[in-house]
């Protein structure tokens, strides 16, 4: 038998370590309950993550239209310029961090932006 030895003293006891202490329900209950705390500490807890997502929210709320009449006439020749020259990956990236806005909504506004210049064909090229 494998046991473990606590205590000192006359009244040692010892552990028999093939039968556990607990159940297991007891340990599910445990996990569970820990993930749950876990995870309303981390979506309650942290007042950064809450403003980001109101954030995120109110600029959701724009139109890719919107979006684009945000853009200074600087921002949008330079980025006109990078559609034109078919680099559409670091004209959204450029969008992207002009306006604060996530990637589809940025890909909407450069799809705008694509749809107004004149297409190339691969003979242009």
């Amino acid at each position: 038998m494998l046991a473990g030895r606590l205590g000192g003293g006359k009244g040692e006891t010892f552990v028999d370590l093939y039968s556990p202490t607990y159940s297991l329900m007891e340990l599910i209950a445990a996990g569970v309950a820990g993930f749950v705390a876990g995870r309303v500490t981390a979506l309650l807890g942290d007042p950064r993550r809450r403003e980001e997502r109101q954030r995120r929210a109110r600029e959701a709320s724009f139109t890719a239209r919107e979006n684009l009449e945000r853009l200074t006439s600087s921002q949008r020749a330079d980025i006109e310029k990078l559609v034109a020259a078919r680099r559409k990956i670091d004209a959204i990236r450029e969008i992207r961090a002009a306006l604060g806005i996530g990637l589809k909504e940025a890909k909407d506004v450069a799809d705008i932006i694509g749809a107004g210049s004149p297409s190339r064909s691969v003979r242009d090229v």
